[in-house]
C-alpha cells in the first residue's frame, strides 16, 4: 500500500500514453451507439437524390479542427458516395486550407472533378452581410470568383447554382466554432429561404444547439468527436474519430480504476 501511495504520477501518465498509442496502432472499434441527432443528418443526406447540391459552411479554425475535421471527412465521404455535389464557403479567415485539404483528398479518392462535383468559394469578407447577399446572388457575394480567383462562370456547378436558395441548394451543414456560424445560417437562410440545415458542433456548444434540434429547425446535429465516430460507423468506415473514442474509453476506464484503487488505499490505511 505504501508503494502505491508514493507512486510517481509519471507512471500514470506513461500508462495513459501507452493505452492511447495502442488504439492508434491497433484500433479496437469498440461499439458506439448512434444518437438520433447524428442519425438525422445521415438520413437526410442518404435520402437526397443524386446530383443534389450540399452546402457546407466551414466556420472554424485550427483550434477545433480535432473535433470538426473528422465530422467533415465523414460527411463528405457520404456525399460523394451518394453522388451529391458540394459547395464550400467560410466566414472565418482562420479556416485557411483546413477543410479544403480534406475535401481535395477525397475528391481524388472518389474520382470526382473540381468545378463539377465541388467548388470552394473560400473565405469572403463581410460575415453575415455577405451571407445574406449569397441568398440572392452567389456570384455577386463571391465577387465572381472561387478561392483560387478563377471565375465562377468556368465551373458547371456554379453556373447552375445562382444563389444560396431552395431551388438550387438541397441541404446546408454548418461546422461552426462560434460566431458567425450556424445561428446566422438558421436566421438568414433556413428561416427566410426555407433551405433545410443541420449542424456539426464542437462538444462544448452541443447544449446551445439542442433547442433547435428539438424544435426541428435543425434536421440533426453531429455532437463533437463522439458524433464524428457515430457518423463513421454509419458510413461503414471507422477512422480517426472511432480511434479517438477507443482511446477515451480506455483512458476513462483506467482513471476509474485509479479512483477505486485510491479509495481502497484510503480506507485501508486511514486508521494508521
Amino acid at each position: 500500500m505504501r508503494a502505491l501511495v508514493d507512486l510517481d504520477r509519471r507512471w500514470i501518465f506513461l500508462v495513459v500514453f501507452i493505452l492511447l498509442a495502442i488504439v492508434v496502432i491497433w484500433p479496437l472499434n469498440l461499439p458506439v451507439r448512434v444518437t438520433p441527432m447524428t442519425q438525422g443528418i445521415y438520413n437526410y443526406i442518404e435520402n437526397l437524390p443524386a446530383g443534389s447540391v450540399l452546402w457546407l459552411g466551414l466556420d472554424y479554425g485550427p483550434s477545433v479542427a480535432g473535433e470538426l475535421n473528422p465530422q467533415l471527412t465523414a460527411v463528405v465521404e457520404h456525399a460523394f458516395r451518394k453522388n451529391l455535389r458540394i459547395i464550400t464557403y467560410t466566414m472565418w479567415q482562420t479556416q485557411g486550407t483546413i477543410g479544403r485539404n480534406i475535401i481535395d483528398k477525397l475528391l481524388k479518392e472518389y474520382k470526382k472533378e473540381y468545378g463539377t462535383d465541388w467548388v470552394d468559394l473560400g473565405f469572403k469578407p463581410g460575415g453575415i452581410t455577405n451571407l445574406r447577399l449569397m441568398t440572392s446572388s452567389l456570384k455577386e457575394a463571391a465577387a465572381g470568383v472561387d478561392y483560387q480567383g478563377k471565375s465562377l462562370d468556368e465551373f458547371p456547378l456554379t453556373r447552375e447554382v445562382k444563389a444560396l436558395d431552395k431551388p438550387y441548394v438541397a441541404f446546408i451543414i454548418d461546422f461552426p466554432a462560434g460566431t458567425p456560424g450556424a445561428a446566422e445560417y438558421l436566421a438568414i437562410v433556413t428561416e427566410v429561404k426555407g433551405v433545410p440545415m443541420g449542424v456539426g458542433q464542437i462538444q462544448m456548444s452541443v447544449a446551445d444547439s439542442m433547442q433547435f434540434v428539438h424544435s426541428g429547425q435543425y434536421k440533426g446535429m453531429i455532437p463533437g468527436l463522439r458524433g464524428a465516430a457515430e457518423y463513421e460507423k454509419l458510413i461503414g468506415k471507422p477512422g480517426t474519430a472511432v480511434r479517438a473514442m477507443d482511446g477515451q474509453t480506455l483512458a476513462a476506464g483506467f482513471v476509474g480504476l485509479l479512483i477505486v484503487l485510491g479509495n481502497v488505499i484510503y480506507f485501508s490505511t486511514r486508521g494508521r
